[in-house]
């Protein structure tokens, strides 16, 4: 009898998953409940005997401080035969185990597929449900609060925007509600803006640009309402290449300096 280990190998080179995801802007999400389909294919080839087993490890959701699973149903299917997993432990890391008994009555039907639907709670990783008031003001970074170069904080204009669109003294609200605003009304235009840059108010009364203009108009705005913010420049990857992106950095009492980008919810940043 021969026992065959090595399905792990054999998932890597069949893996074929479709992900579904609901768009949401999590910036006062404490947690989430949510439910997680995967459907991955295998085959196994070669001669077999009589007797031969095949065990199939496939890595299950790991559960934490910030990670409970609530549910779940998952099944190896071949042959039009079901098999349920046990549960292993390799390295520290938990595997759904599916043993497939006597290959050799699966010969000419040597391709399975396992299915799992999780429903999984998940905690923020970051303390964003420590909130603050912007009635209170926020101390210190003077430098992130006040006009500079592309970012024209003292732009009569843009005050009364800002007055007139937000108004919470929420500052987690007024966060997500200056980048929701920003990505809803500047139109991305990689070919007319890629190769300047453009301030916070050009922006505004174009009402188009790339990643550098919408931070700039997000940063005005933000700085209008007391928020330090910072430009930050880096690197991003939109999964397909890595390309120059800016984005921008704000303070948030009692949490620190956390990234925002009006632009993430573009596909052609």
């Amino acid at each position: 009898m021969n026992k065959a280990f090595f399905a792990l190998f054999l998932m890597a080179l069949f893996f074929s998953g479709t992900a579904f995801a609901q768009e949401f802007r999590p910036a006062t999400v404490k947690s989430m409940d949510v439910t997680i389909s995967i459907e991955a294919t295998g085959s196994f080839w070669g001669t077999v005997s009589e007797g031969d087993e095949l065990e199939v490890l496939f890595l299950s959701m790991q559960e934490d401080d910030a990670q409970n699973i609530l549910s779940a149903e998952e099944f190896l299917e071949i042959g039009g035969k079901k098999i349920l997993p046990e549960y292993v432990e390799r390295d520290g890391l938990k595997y759904a185990s599916y043993k497939i008994k006597n290959l050799y009555a699966f010969a000419s039907t040597p391709q399975f597929r396992v299915v799992r639907d999780v429903r999984v709670e998940r905690g923020a990783l970051i303390g964003l449900g420590n909130d603050y008031s912007l009635s209170d003001g926020i101390d210190g970074f003077e430098e992130f609060k006040k006009q500079s170069d592309y970012i024209e904080v003292n732009d009569q204009e843009l005050r009364s925007k800002a007055a007139l669109e937000f108004g919470s003294d929420s500052e987690i609200e007024t966060i997500r509600e200056i980048a929701e605003w920003v990505n809803s009304n500047i139109e991305y235009d990689f070919e007319n803006y890629y190769n300047g840059v453009f301030s916070a108010k050009q922006t505004y009364n174009s009402r188009a640009g790339v990643c550098d203009e919408f931070a700039n108009l997000s940063a005005a705005f933000l700085r209008i309402k007391g928020i330090p913010t910072k430009y930050v420049k880096g690197v991003s990857f939109d999964g397909q290449r890595f390309g120059l992106h800016g984005w921008l950095e704000v303070f948030l009492p009692g949490t620190g300096w956390i990234g925002v980008d009006a632009l993430h919810s573009r596909e052609n940043r």
